[in-house]
């Protein structure tokens, strides 16, 4: 059956208009349906998490880039643009970039006028370079690259798409539904007559160690006594815990038969939940050092939020027992816990008969067995008691 593919189109947008144009023509004459920044008027916490939705749905991710950094968002310190191609990078989303091929030529009211801004975009346009990506020098040059790009991307990688709702074969649809049944039924009944998983299997109270990579951002001060942000660095933790409360932390969204990066977005989050904030501390004392140049900056007004911390503590010997010295903040961006970990999880649930996996050509989704279900009601009577 045809299938038409979404196409989430990140950039900034004043700069950017008529690219944007050429690329979203592009995209609908190939049937692709785009989706992008005109979707989202406003710019805070609510509308980045509709962002992200958009972005989970759609089947493909690119970016588009030129002179600007663009806006940034007010909690995170990072341009909404970044923000997605992080996002949409740490999801598997299949990514395709293009990059302006010569900024320089660029007229002024097209480029970061300020120092920090044209780091900004320095930074993010190398961390783009380390991906697959393309250059374009004109509009109608980046549609065609889009153009072709994308059909390539399609035809090697086809994403899950939409299809049109009067073009199903019903009949067909209900009879697969019916086996779909009988099949989960008869891995029910072969689960719940099987034993408990033997006692050489890592399970309940015994520990599991997770390895995580824990992205940051850290304020500095500049020449003027000023705090801006910077990039704080990636570094590794590790968090320990047992295995029953590694499975409670992602057993709501087991219960809704997920996605395999639905798993993942749980245990990132659990993973943020856990960071060691003093060896986190050290380690962006360490990525910064202590001879990096301070550019001159504006004040950033900077939203409190649950994970800023301060940078400086009392075992720091420095100026800021001066009281018109500011305290420095970090905050973690994001958490991402390691392909090794998730493998390792996976493959344990899955021999301890907790979970089964659903395959298709394009996603796999996880299932709870009858023993995870069983499970989970277990653990659930076992926090009422406590409680």
């Amino acid at each position: 059956m045809e299938r038409r593919y979404q196409v989430f189109v990140s950039s900034t947008y004043e700069d950017l208009k008529d690219e944007r144009a050429e690329v979203i023509q592009a995209l609908l004459e190939l049937d692709c349906f785009p989706a992008g920044m005109e979707l989202f008027p406003a710019a805070n916490d609510e509308q980045w998490e509709w962002i992200k939705r958009v972005i989970d749905e759609s089947d493909y991710y690119i970016l588009i880039s030129a002179g600007r950094y663009g806006r940034i968002h007010p909690t995170l310190g990072l341009s909404y643009t970044e923000l997605e191609f992080n996002y949409a990078v740490s999801t598997g989303k299949k990514v395709l970039s293009f990059l302006h091929g010569d900024i320089d030529t660029l007229p002024g009211t097209k480029l970061e006028r300020a120092e920090d801004g044209r780091k900004n975009i320095t930074r993010f346009r190398a961390a783009c370079e380390q991906r697959l990506c393309k250059y374009w020098n004109s509009p109608s040059d980046l549609g065609s690259k889009v153009s072709r790009g994308i059909t390539q991307l399609i035809h090697r990688n086809p994403g899950v798409g939409w299809i049109r709702g009067d073009r199903i074969d019903h009949d067909i649809f209900a009879r697969v539904e019916q086996l779909e049944k009988e099949n989960l039924e008869l891995k029910i009944g072969k689960t719940a007559s099987s034993k408990v998983p033997d006692s050489y299997l890592a399970f309940g109270e015994d520990e599991i160690a997770i390895d995580f990579l824990v992205a940051t951002s850290a304020q500095k001060i500049n020449s003027l006594g000023k705090l801006y942000w910077v990039k704080g660095g990636n570094h590794w933790q590790r968090t320990t815990t047992s295995w029953d409360n590694l499975f409670d932390a992602i057993a709501d969204t087991l219960i809704a038969d997920p996605f395999e990066n639905e798993i993942v977005t749980s245990l990132n989050n659990f993973c943020k939940a856990n960071v060691d904030y003093t060896s986190l501390r050290n380690g962006i004392r360490k990525h910064l050092g202590e001879d990096v140049d301070l550019p001159d900056s504006e004040d950033e007004k900077i939203s409190a939020v649950e994970e800023v911390v301060e940078f400086d503590d009392d075992d720091n010997d420095n100026d800021n027992d001066n009281e018109d010295t500011p305290k420095r903040l970090f905050k973690v961006d994001y958490a991402s816990v390691s392909s090794e970990c998730l493998a390792t999880i996976r493959r344990q649930l899955y021999a301890l008969n907790l979970i089964s996996f659903s395959k298709t050509e394009f996603r796999t989704t996880w299932l709870l067995t009858a023993i995870g279900q069983e499970k989970i009601r277990t653990l659930a009577i076992s926090k009422d008691v406590q409680e």
